[in-house]
C-alpha cells in the first residue's frame, strides 16, 4: 500500500515538474523576444520619423526625430505595423489623425486602404474627419462617392444625409445639394421627416421631378397637392400643368372650400333670376304683338 502511494506521488510530481518546465521555457522565450520586438519597433519608428521629416523639408535634428519617434512607437503599440503606410504618407498629420480616432483607429486604417487616393484629402480636413468618426463608414463612403455634394447633406442632416447620398445617384445628389444650399427644402420641407420619407420612398426619380418642377411646386398649395400622391405625378398619371376639377378641389383648404360653395350659391341664385327674366322676355314681346294685332284688324278691300 505504501509503495502504491509513493508511486502515485512520484507520478504527480513528474507531471507538475513537466508543466513548470514548459512554463519556464515560455517565460524565457518571452523575455528574449519582447525586447527584440520593441527594438525592431523602435528602429522602424526612428527610420520612419527621419523619412517623414526629410520629406517635409525640415532639418532632422535629434530632438525632433526623437519626439516624432516616440509618437510613432505609441501608435505602433496600439495599432500594429499596419499604420506604417498611413504614417509614411500623412506624416505628422497622420499621427494626429490616428490619435484623434482613438479606438476607431483600426477601422479608419481599413477605410483608408479601401480608397487611399480620395481619402488622403478627405481625412486631412478636420470637419470631414470629424464626420467620419461620428457617423462612421456611411459618411466616409458618401463623401468618397459624391465629393462636395455629400458634405452639404451631412452638414444639414448628419447620418441621415449620408444615407441619402449613398441611396441616390450622382445627378440626384447634386440636385438635392443645390436645393439645400438655396434654402428651397428648408422653406418647403420644414419637417425633415417628411423629406426623409420622400427620399426613401421615391429615390432619385422623386428628386429629379422636384428639381424640374421646383418653381411650380413653390406656388401656394402645389407641394401639398403633389405630396398627396407623388408617385402618380412622377410616373405621369397626373400632371401639374393641367389639373382636373377634382385635383383643384383637393388642393383647396377647408375655409377655401366653404367660400367657394357660398360663391357658387350666390352666383347660381343670380343666374336663376336672370334665367327667369330671359324666359319671360319673349313671352312679353309675343303678348304685345298679339294684342296689337287684335286691336288693329286688317282692312279688307
Amino acid at each position: 500500500m505504501r509503495f502504491l502511494q509513493t508511486y502515485q506521488t512520484d507520478r504527480f510530481l513528474k507531471r507538475k515538474a513537466g508543466a513548470i518546465f514548459i512554463y519556464a521555457l515560455a517565460m524565457i522565450a518571452w523575455l528574449f523576444m519582447e525586447p527584440a520586438w520593441h527594438l525592431a519597433e523602435a528602429g522602424l519608428a526612428r527610420d520612419l520619423a527621419e523619412a517623414v521629416l526629410r520629406k517635409a523639408g525640415k532639418q532632422s535634428d535629434d530632438l525632433a526625430v526623437r519626439e516624432l519617434e516616440q509618437q510613432f512607437v505609441k501608435l505602433f503599440n496600439r495599432l500594429g505595423p499596419d499604420c506604417e503606410p498611413f504614417l509614411k504618407r500623412f506624416g505628422k498629420d497622420g499621427a494626429e489623425i490616428l490619435e484623434r480616432a482613438g479606438q476607431k483607429g483600426n477601422q479608419l486604417l481599413k477605410w483608408y486602404q479601401s480608397a487611399p487616393g480620395p481619402s488622403f484629402y478627405l481625412l486631412r480636413d478636420k470637419e470631414k474627419l470629424e464626420w467620419t468618426l461620428q457617423y462612421g463608414k456611411t459618411a466616409f463612403d458618401a463623401m468618397i462617392r459624391h465629393p462636395g455634394a455629400a458634405e452639404v447633406l451631412i452638414r444639414k442632416h448628419g447620418a441621415q444625409g449620408a444615407a441619402w447620398a449613398l441611396n441616390l445617384d450622382r445627378n440626384s445628389v447634386l440636385k438635392l445639394a443645390k436645393l439645400e444650399t438655396s434654402g428651397w427644402t428648408s422653406r418647403h420641407f420644414p419637417d425633415s421627416k417628411t423629406l426623409s420619407d420622400f427620399v426613401r420612398n421615391q429615390g432619385s426619380a422623386g428628386i429629379k421631378f422636384i428639381w424640374k418642377h421646383r418653381t411650380r411646386l413653390a406656388a401656394a398649395g402645389a407641394l401639398t397637392w403633389f405630396m398627396t400622391d407623388p408617385e402618380s405625378f412622377i410616373n405621369g398619371t397626373r400632371s401639374l400643368m393641367q389639373p382636373t376639377l377634382s385635383q383643384i378641389w383637393d388642393r383647396t383648404t377647408g375655409s377655401q372650400k366653404l367660400y367657394t360653395i357660398l360663391l357658387l350659391l350666390i352666383f347660381g341664385g343670380y343666374l336663376l333670376m336672370k334665367l327667369s327674366w330671359i324666359v319671360k322676355t319673349p313671352q312679353w314681346i309675343f303678348k304685345k304683338l298679339f294684342r296689337r294685332h287684335q286691336t288693329n284688324p286688317p282692312i279688307n278691300p
